[in-house]
């Protein structure tokens, strides 16, 4: 070991006891600090758009199909409870 290394190490010592309490400090805001809400990006809201369109279209397609079918007798072989399913989609 070199008589310059020797002095180094008592000072980086001292540097890590300095900056201990400064980092055990920032650490614990930030536990207790509030993250912002993520915002939207731009794919993402389209995505979603897109999503809600077609939400939209079966919606309009079960209705169609509510009043092409919707009056079927009570011997029908499908029983399909066509409000329901649009209430949902809306």
């Amino acid at each position: 070991m070199s008589t310059h290394e020797a002095p180094d190490r008592p000072s980086r010592t001292r540097l890590y006891l300095l900056l201990a309490p400064l980092l055990a400090s920032s650490a614990a805001n930030a536990k207790g600090a509030k993250k912002p809400a993520a915002v939207p990006l731009r794919g993402e809201q389209a995505e979603i758009e897109s999503v809600l369109r077609e939400l939209e279209y079966l919606r309009e397609r079960v209705q169609a199909l509510q009043g092409k079918y919707g009056r079927a007798t009570g011997n029908a072989k499908i029983r399909f409870n066509y409000p329901a399913c649009i209430e949902q989609l809306r």
